[in-house]
């Protein structure tokens, strides 16, 4: 490609990249979609509705197994997709706030969210919960109903970046402005890794 890659994702329904203009396949076959943002691209999939879903700052397009559109119903500035419980949330388009659709169907939103202090930073899901990272914390979001989503435990510290996000058996781990973070299953604490592994960069950086 004649751009640089800014995203790669394997959907449902292929393997996806973007360039700062473009979506094109695993093929390299362009998708005919003009991007008109190039901030860094969030994707997610809907398994039960069939839908690769990419977000960027300015543009929600979706790919439905046959045609790309722009998702229904929602803020084409969301930043950042996650898919938990059959339903999509969204952030980044609005402060601390992350909303969600209506269960199984991507392309309705009632409105319902939640507002947390700072500003979005990400989405994962993770185990049973989805986690929504803002620049100051992260907040753990369960439920089964659009209208009983809950968020039963919030920590800190926030992260810098959604590329950061890894979810893996041994628990979250994430970039924050004091490092490397690690939040260990079943605790609300989390550990600066960095400090065991790189103590005399930081106190150099710290200097």
């Amino acid at each position: 490609q004649s751009e640089v890659f800014t995203s790669v994702h394997y959907g449902t329904n292929d393997i996806w990249a973007t360039t700062k203009t473009k979506i094109i396949n695993d093929a390299g076959t362009d998708q005919s979609q003009t991007l008109t943002s190039s901030d860094d691209p969030s994707w997610t999939t809907h398994h039960p509705k069939g839908y690769d879903i990419v977000a960027n700052g300015s543009q929600v397009l979706k790919y439905d197994g046959s045609n790309w559109g722009s998702l229904g119903g929602v803020s084409q500035s969301a930043k950042y997709l996650s898919t938990y419980n059959n339903f999509v949330f969204i952030a980044g388009h609005s402060g601390g706030k992350v909303e969600w659709c209506a269960i199984g169907d991507p392309d309705t939103w009632n409105g319902s969210n939640w507002v947390m202090p700072g500003t979005a930073r990400g989405l994962i899901p993770h185990r049973e919960s989805n986690y929504f990272f803002t620049d100051l914390g992260w907040h753990q979001l369960r439920g089964f109903n659009e209208l009983t989503m809950s968020v039963p435990y919030s920590g800190q510290p926030g992260t810098t970046s959604h590329r950061s996000l890894v979810s893996t058996p041994f628990g979250l781990f994430y970039w924050a402005e004091e490092g490397i973070m690690w939040k260990p299953d079943n605790t609300l604490s989390t550990e600066n890794i960095s400090r065991y592994r790189i103590p005399k960069t930081l106190s150099a950086l710290n200097f």
